[in-house]
This record gives C-alpha cells, structure tokens and sequence, in this order.
C-alpha cells in the first residue's frame, strides 16, 4: 500500500469504524473508557474519604495520574493527536513535579526552613554518579533557588511549545509523519531544558527524603518521574517501530499506523500502577514533618516539666524535715531548759 507523508484530512472515529470494524473497535472504546472513568471515581473517592485536610496542590497530585490517562486514550478517537497529546503529557508532569517541590516547601514551613544547618547538596544522582566520591558542596538558599530554576522554566516552555503547535495545526500545517517536520522541531528543542530539569529535580528529592520522613517522600517523587520516563520511553519506541516499518498502516488510512493506536492503550496500562498507588499514598495519615517538630519539642518539655516537678518534690520534702528537725530541736530545748529549773 502506498502512504502519503501527510494526512490530507481529519481522521476520527467514524474513519477508524470503517477501517477496523465494530466487533474491534467498540468493545475496545467500552473497555479503555471503563477503565479511564473508574481511575477518575478511585481519586476523587480518596480525595473525598481523606480524615486530614487536602490542599489544593494535594488535590491536583492526587488527581494527576487519571488526567494522564484520559490525555493519553484521545489518539483512539482521532489518531492525528498523538503529537499534541505527547506535548500535554510532558505539561502535566513537569507541572506534578513543580507541584510536588512546591508542596514540600509548604510541609517545611516556608522558604526559610528548607536549608537546613550545615547540609550538603547530593549532586551525586543519575546521570551524575561518577562525582559521588567527590567533595559535596554547602546547601545554601542561593543553590536551592537554582533548584527550583529549571522545573520553573520547562513549565512555560513547554506551555509556548503547546501554543505554538496550536497555532500550527489552526495555521493548516498536517501532523508530522516524519522525525524531521517542522511540528516536531520546538519538541526537539526542549531536550536540553527536559534533562537539567529533570536532574535538578532528582537532587531535591534526594535532598529532602530524609526531612520528610513519615509522608512518604520517595514514593510521591519517584512515581511522578516514573510516569514522565515511561511516557516519553514508550512514545519514542513506537516511533522508531513506525520508522523501521515494523508496524503497518491501517486498512483504507494510509496516514495511521498502528502503532499510533498500540501506544494509547500500553501506556494507559503502565499508568494504572501510578493512578492506583498516588491516591492512596497522599490521603494516607502523614507525620507532618512541622508537627513531629512541635511534638518532639512537647514531649521535650513535658519532660522536663515531670523533672522539674521531681525536684520540687524532693526539695518540699527536704523542706519539711528541715522544719520537723528544727521543730525537734526546740523541742529539746524546752525539755532542758524545763529541767534545769526544777533542779
């Protein structure tokens, strides 16, 4: 068969109902849309059942895995999004890991409280293990705001990169079918800007696990980097199968591959690890990191209180037998002198 570099129109369900026929189609829409609606009832089910407070980021982070999933299902509607899909994709999770350092700096009380007291920054983390025996330089306010630099950054980037390839397809510029089209050209450009953030992001993590003990740090971090890697992983691996023509073209549609209908469905199931854990995780019952402060410093001072009350105790009691002793001794005092004045 031969393909076309461009798809000369739209192609939507009803395109894909002729090509692959209802006994296939609609049992699958039934089964990817079953699954995308209980994902979404499963968040806002632990959102709602939550015995502590939610803010607003918690509720976007819990809420995060199912918005990928309902974004990553759209190229089985209309294949031609794939593109436009992936650039939210990367949206929404730069976004969960802005939030994600955002919400720590809150658990911590605020920007004055995330440099701790003579504290190194763990610049060791992958891609960068070979300086792991190298000297760690001081945490300072200034390299923690540098930290937060490139997470900031990639979010408008990302965003200009979405309105821009808005503007291409309203412009009438067809879906790229191929590495080198121009739609592709603004995502290539995010590569460097998608590695430092995603670095800088490794090293905050790795810089407050242990101050966050008791809220499950490593878990809320990892899965939402996870689910960064995966999606870009898998998107780049079906594109190197419909380079190699690994993968074939749909019958009557000689600009979809199947491939662009395959990677919905694979990634919409490495998701469901990531929807299922995070709900749960963030409406679990956490040690505020402030609160186990404020409870150490009670338990401090009740402490200290009890010994101070001891003490008291025991110098009241000293007290008293000093009295009763001095009580005895004019006692005696009287006894003598009583005798001496009878003889």
């Amino acid at each position: 068969m031969e393909t076309t570099r461009y798809c000369n129109r739209s192609v939507g369900p009803k395109d894909l109902l002729d090509s692959l026929g209802v006994s296939v189609l609609v049992p699958g829409y039934v089964v990817v849309s079953s699954i995308v609606t209980l994902l979404l009832f499963y968040a806002l089910w632990h959102r709602l059942k939550s015995e502590r407070r939610i803010s607003k980021i918690e509720a976007y982070l819990i809420l995060f895995p199912s918005l990928m999933a309902v974004i990553s299902v759209l190229p089985l509607v209309s294949p031609l999004l794939g593109q436009m899909v992936s650039i939210v994709q990367d949206l929404l999770c730069v976004t969960a890991m802005f939030a994600y350092m955002k919400h720590t700096k809150s658990l911590l009380g605020g920007s004055k409280h995330l440099v701790a007291d003579k504290s190194s920054c763990p610049f060791a983390v992958p891609p960068l293990c070979c300086f792991a025996k190298c000297k760690k330089p001081k945490m300072t306010r200034t390299l923690m705001k540098i930290l937060f630099l490139p997470i900031q950054f990639i979010v408008v980037l990302n965003f200009v990169v979405l309105l821009v390839n808005c503007s291409l397809a309203y412009n009438g510029f067809p879906p790229p079918k191929e590495s080198s089209d121009i739609p592709n050209i603004p995502s290539y450009m995010l590569i460097p800007f998608q590695i430092s953030a995603l670095y800088t992001y490794k090293v905050f993590m790795s810089y407050f696990e242990a101050r966050l003990r008791g809220s499950f740090p490593r878990t809320r971090g990892r899965l939402i980097l996870a689910t960064f890697i995966l999606c870009k992983s898998t998107g780049g691996i079906f594109q190197v199968l419909e380079s190699k023509e690994v993968l074939g073209y749909l019958d009557g549609l000689d600009c979809v591959n199947f491939g662009q209908l395959l990677l919905p469905v694979v990634q919409l199931g490495l998701l469901l690890p990531v929807a299922l854990i995070i709900p749960k995780v963030y409406t679990k019952k956490w040690q505020h990191p402030i609160q186990q402060a404020v409870e150490d410093i009670d338990k401090a001072m009740i402490n200290n209180g009890k010994c101070d009350t001891k003490l008291e105790e025991g110098e009241g009691e000293k007290e008293e037998g000093r009295g009763e002793g001095e009580e005895g001794r004019g006692e005696g005092d009287e006894t003598q002198s009583m005798m001496a004045d009878k003889l």
